[in-house]
């Protein structure tokens, strides 16, 4: 069985699409566990428009995406485990697909597939995207434009997580993702799923990670010093490289949003890390 974990946060417009997805696969053993994150909007009445006897509705004050995640796996009873975010859609042979590639790959801790995104309304937007599953750390730490690190596209073995005891870092938001697959690394790869079963990743112009905000960029300094952290499991060369980058985008950030000593503070920090990609870059900008 798969366990679906929906984190629902002021989700009114999406998740009854989200639910509707789940509902038409053609692979049918899972269930549905939707933690209503203290929403403020009509969430709760779309979500129990829903009578499907594998829904369960956990209602909860406001702790956040990581925590509310945590929360769900708790209750999780199925062999694998989905991370779905509240406005994401996925096609219909979605479950099937990944489900067939852990059977067929024992030794792989999860599964990903290709990404669609759209907006608001639904509609496919331009570009290529795809999980991570066998280059985690070089796909996540060098920022490839094409990775999405979005937990709704992997389907994960529940045996693994519980194994080495890994859940969603409470102190980050928009970088959990991202910190939860590079933990996981340590431990093994996954396996891509080349063809359907697609997720469609729904990119708002609301989304947190979308708009250069104190909150985001400050989850982004604390995701770095996390990760200092753990650089152990980490090759060197590849720790300088990604120093460098987000030492450079973190002084940028804090610049842009003119808090000046922290910014001037990464920048620095990128310059020595790299010089002379550093100076490129700047070239690049003036140019």
């Amino acid at each position: 069985m798969v366990s679906v974990i929906i984190p629902c946060y002021n989700a009114q417009y999406f998740i009854g699409e989200t639910i509707q997805s789940l509902l038409n696969q053609s692979y049918q053993e899972f269930e549905i566990i939707v933690l209503n994150d203290g929403s403020k909007d009509n969430s709760e009445a779309e979500i129990l428009n829903f009578s499907d006897s594998r829904i369960s509705y956990l209602k909860k004050d406001n702790t956040g995406v990581s925590d509310t995640r945590n929360k769900g796996l708790v209750l999780a009873k199925g062999e694998y485990v989905l991370f779905l975010d509240a406005d994401d859609v996925l096609d219909r042979f979605f479950l099937e697909k990944r489900v067939e590639q852990l059977r067929r790959n024992p030794e792989v801790l999860f599964s990903c597939g290709k990404v669609v995104k759209i907006n608001e309304a639904g509609q496919p937007m331009p570009g290529f995207f795809r999980g991570t599953a066998d280059e985690i750390y070089r796909d996540i730490l060098l920022y490839h434009p094409e990775v999405i690190t979005c937990p709704s596209n992997y389907l994960f073995r529940k045996s693994i997580l519980d194994r080495y005891q890994l859940t969603f870092d409470n102190s980050l938001s928009s970088t959990a993702d991202r910190f939860f697959l590079i933990e996981l690394a340590a431990y093994g790869n996954g396996a891509y799923v080349a063809e359907g079963g697609e997720l469609y990743y729904r990119v708002s112009q609301s989304s947190m990670s979308h708009r250069i905000t104190i909150p985001l960029v400050d989850d982004n300094e604390v995701f770095y010093k996390a990760l200092v952290q753990k650089k152990k499991n980490i090759p060197e060369a590849l720790f300088r490289e990604f120093a460098f980058k987000i030492n450079y985008i973190l002084g940028a950030a804090y610049l842009s949003l003119k808090i000046y000593d922290k910014g001037l503070r990464y920048f620095v920090n990128s310059f020595f890390c790299n010089p002379k990609d550093f100076t490129n870059n700047l070239l690049r900008k003036v140019i």
